[in-house]
């Protein structure tokens, strides 16, 4: 008799989109360090006006309150620092810890007692920094030691730490983000209209992520929670550009933060959004690199990122990020090939770009 083999159903989550505050301010202050040029205007203005040191500690301080959201919609962001007041400072300094090790365990697929316990955690700093490192590693992300011993130094003096966390965040509101909040509100508000126009009926989590994103394939690293989620909760963003990001999740909850833009097929226009989405497109092609490219996957075909940082002569990290940016932008094709990633030229981007700055024009 033959085996047969199950094949389970492909997973479909509900999708909610909200201008969701708290998530869409902490995305865009981990992006002034995130070292992805031409994100926005925004973001490159807000670097300009900080040092390097006052940039790591934003990280330092984004990094640890962003693990305070808990999936709650905030209805502000002054409204989530007052909550944070309002806490024990020594019960957030442990359950930071614990949270810590908990999606460390799960990120390494390793056992809680595989890790340093907490008491190990607090009584040596290479415990955690060699922890988070191992994370970022796991992810493919660039590893920062200094901000993260900054972050284990906070640490030591839960009450200190505590007031410095919202003593700077109250600052960054008032002074930069409260004015940009109310510039950007309407936009995000027709890009959540547009995003509830669309039918997902049928679509399987992923599929319906494609089509909100405007992606060819979603990053490999989400696989896991695209494969377990039952709700995905779509944060619209006016300065991550073509990028994605995970702001808070949990076993059962994700919350995406994707640009701010019109979806294919969706029954609404906006004019900020029609150029918002052209500045991005037309960012991604204003760097000579980029271009050259562009030309040698037009002249040669398909080359994987080896081929491209050897014949352009170019480091790893460079021809990385060049390819990120086009690729996330939409005007290349990515397939894996016996582990490889291999690029090639996505026309129909190319040539819809053309027609909608004519047609921006024309307007």
């Amino acid at each position: 008799m033959a085996n047969l083999e199950l094949i389970a159903p492909q997973k479909i989550a509900t999708f909610r989109f909200s201008t969701a505050p708290v998530h869409n301010l902490l995305c865009s202050l981990f992006l002034l360090t995130d070292n992805k040029d031409e994100i926005s205007e925004w973001v490159t203005e807000m670097v300009g006006q900080f040092t390097k040191d006052q940039l790591k500690e934003n990280r330092s301080l984004t990094g640890i309150a962003s693990r305070f959201v808990g999936g709650q919609d905030w209805p502000s962001f002054p409204a989530w620092l007052d909550d944070l007041a309002s806490r024990d400072a020594q019960e957030m300094r442990d359950w930071l810890i614990e949270d810590f090790l908990k999606a460390s365990a799960d990120m390494l697929d390793l056992s809680p007692d595989q890790l340093p316990s907490p008491e190990e955690i607090m009584a040596d700093e290479e415990a955690y920094l060699s922890t988070y490192k191992k994370v970022y590693e796991k992810k493919g992300h660039e590893y920062d030691r200094e901000i993260h011993l900054k972050e284990y130094q906070l640490f030591t003096d839960p009450p200190a730490a505590k007031e410095k966390i919202i003593s700077h965040f109250r600052r960054m509101w008032e002074e930069h983000l409260k004015a940009e909040w109310e510039r950007i509100q309407p936009m995000l508000e027709d890009s959540i209209r547009a995003f509830e126009t669309l039918d997902f009926s049928g679509m399987s989590t992923e599929e319906a992520l494609l089509r909100i994103t405007g992606r060819d394939q979603m990053p490999q690293v989400w696989d896991h929670w695209i494969s377990t989620a039952e709700e995905v909760v779509i944060v619209p963003s006016a300065h991550i550009g073509p990028f994605l990001m995970t702001m808070d999740k949990s076993d059962t909850t994700v919350w995406l933060v994707v640009r701010a833009h019109i979806p294919e097929g969706a029954a609404i226009t906006s004019p900020s959004l029609t150029r918002s989405e052209l500045l991005m497109r037309l960012s991604a092609l204003s760097n000579d690199t980029r271009l050259r490219i562009l030309e040698r996957l037009h002249k040669e075909g398909e080359h994987n990122a080896n081929d491209i940082q050897r014949e352009l002569e170019l480091t790893q990290s460079a021809t990385s990020r060049h390819l990120t940016q086009l690729f996330a932008t939409g005007f290349l094709h990515l397939r894996r090939l016996e582990g490889v990633k291999h690029y090639s030229i996505n026309y129909d981007r190319i040539n819809n770009t053309a027609d909608a700055l004519v047609r921006f024009l024309e307007d």
